[in-house]
């Protein structure tokens, strides 16, 4: 077993968050990494979720539209965590973009509330109750 000193694991992490495509290898795992744990594809839309906050404004613009892309894929996601966690990107990206920023947000967002499968519905009706309010205070 290898032992690592005391803050390894986040100097590690805060050094991979400096390259200019993180935030896309992010909503890779989140949304590709099918072999993966939940836990870990949770942790990294949750990850996503945040570097979204602080820097989506000065992210490449072929990263913003990956990770758009990306968050709303996920949304259809047979996982209960991976879809609950991408409803808090998709809301927090957003907010960054607005509906004129994102013009694809509203019609997916409809297209899966009008879904056969149940829990997808609820699933979005939650997403898009965060996402629509918190949009519209921003200037729609």
């Amino acid at each position: 077993m290898v032992c690592y000193p005391a803050g390894h694991h986040t100097q590690t992490l805060d050094q991979f968050a400096l390259h200019p495509e993180f935030c896309k290898y992010l909503a890779y795992i989140l949304v590709e990494a099918k072999d993966q744990s939940e836990e870990l594809r949770g942790m990294a839309g949750l990850v996503l979720k945040n570097r979204v906050r602080l820097n989506f404004g000065a992210l490449d613009p072929s990263v913003q539209q990956y990770v758009m892309h990306q968050a709303l894929a996920a949304l259809a996601d047979p996982n209960a965590l991976v879809r609950a966690t991408a409803g808090t990107v998709t809301a927090t990206v957003a907010t960054k973009t607005g509906f004129k920023g994102w013009p694809a947000l509203l019609p997916t967002l409809l297209q899966l509330l009008n879904s056969d499968n149940a829990i997808i519905v609820e699933v979005q009706r939650g997403s898009g109750a965060t996402a629509v309010p918190d949009t519209c205070q921003m200037g729609c």
